[in-house]
């Protein structure tokens, strides 16, 4: 979808953003809500929203490096 920057413990880290969505369940008023990822680089998760609700957003709050994957 995109790129961005996450900020964790104060650090601007880049991601990249991808949307999963689930298949058309078929019923009639039930619908699967698609959800946001921002991966780093290395495929690291640092956050998920859901599409369909920004203000629930997770958050990775701490990451620490020690070496290249």
């Amino acid at each position: 979808m995109g790129e961005d920057t996450v900020a964790i413990s104060g650090e601007k880290i880049p991601a990249s953003i991808f949307e999963l969505k689930a298949p058309n369940t078929g019923i009639p008023n039930v619908s699967i809500p698609g959800t946001l990822i921002w991966t780093s680089a290395e495929g690291i998760v640092l956050a998920l929203q859901d599409s369909d609700k920004p203000e629930q957003r997770i958050e990775l709050v701490e990451y620490k490096k020690y070496g290249k994957f």
